[in-house]
């Protein structure tokens, strides 16, 4: 597959290249403005649950938005990045939240 003029796999593509371009080298300016979009309402919704259940709702996601409706081979479009980061962010957001909830747990 290709994915911005570069030969590589889905798996690629969701663990890097997405984000890459909204990171511009600057990953802690990047998940400072994630943690500061986070409302408390989505921290306390997120926090609820368990592993089990994370977990199933990514596969979810993973289901319905990345195998269900998007482009997963070929060439990807140029509008693949543009439409696939807000679903990045909201999990990198989510995992966030229920890691400070897993390591305060574990801290206490």
């Amino acid at each position: 597959m290709t994915f911005l003029g570069q030969q590589t796999n889905l798996h690629a593509v969701w663990d890097s290249g997405i984000i890459g371009q909204a990171v511009k080298g600057d990953e802690r300016a990047y998940a400072v403005r994630l943690v500061g979009d986070i409302t408390l309402a989505e921290r306390q919704q997120w926090a609820a649950g368990s592993a089990v259940s994370w977990a199933n709702e990514s596969y979810g996601i993973a289901v319905r938005m990345i195998y269900g409706q998007l482009p997963h081979s070929g060439t990807l479009p140029d509008s693949y990045e543009t439409e696939t980061l807000p679903i990045v962010n909201q999990q990198l957001s989510r995992a966030g939240v229920r890691l400070a909830l897993v390591l305060n747990t574990c801290l206490r």
